[in-house]
């Protein structure tokens, strides 16, 4: 999709890391993963609309996986970057891909369905897996812990039985960083 706007526009896109990690540019379109646990507000207040565009799942999965792959599984921008010449240069066995699938899937279809409700619903903050509403605490944590277990994040760890917790949004958009 960013090739066919890139296209349209005359204009390259850049990637949210890229703003964060080497500054400000004027770039009209920003690669964003944000808030999934790959992603990061990278861009301050650069830029204040969005347009979602999402890709097939099936194909992003595979994709995905390959980039992983690619990059070592990375956890840090520091380690992915220094490993980006490794990008696209060879085709993971299809063994690996099967290992990483049959652990990672079920949890990695709930972070799309999520990430999806989140820009549709104004940057409410719910559970990633329950998608209920949860607090600021467990919010930061998703987001700020991607590593931990699905055990250590369960949204019972940070919310007590029936609690009622009210609606509130990722401070990014509460604040008028993106507007409708």
């Amino acid at each position: 999709a960013y090739l066919q706007m890139e296209a349209l526009a005359g204009f390259s896109a850049k990637d949210e890391w890229d703003f964060a990690f080497e500054g400000m540019t004027n770039h009209p379109f920003i690669k964003g993963n944000y808030p999934h646990h790959e992603g990061i507000w990278g861009w301050g207040t650069a830029a204040d609309q969005t347009i979602l565009m999402v890709p097939n799942i099936r194909r992003s999965m595979v994709e995905y996986h390959d980039i992983l792959w690619d990059l070592g599984f990375a956890t840090t921008w520091e380690d992915a970057s220094s490993l980006s010449d490794n990008l696209y240069g060879e085709q993971p066995d299809i063994d690996s891909y099967y290992e990483w699938r049959d652990s990672r899937v079920l949890d990695e279809s709930h972070w799309y369905g999520w990430f999806i409700d989140y820009w549709m619903e104004g940057g409410l903050m719910r559970d990633i897996f329950t998608h209920k509403l949860t607090s600021k605490e467990h919010w930061d944590d998703l987001l700020k812990k991607p590593f931990y277990s699905r055990a250590d994040l369960d949204y019972n760890n940070y919310v007590s039985s029936g609690t009622v917790v009210p609606p509130s949004y990722d401070p990014h958009c509460a604040n008028g960083e993106i507007s409708d």
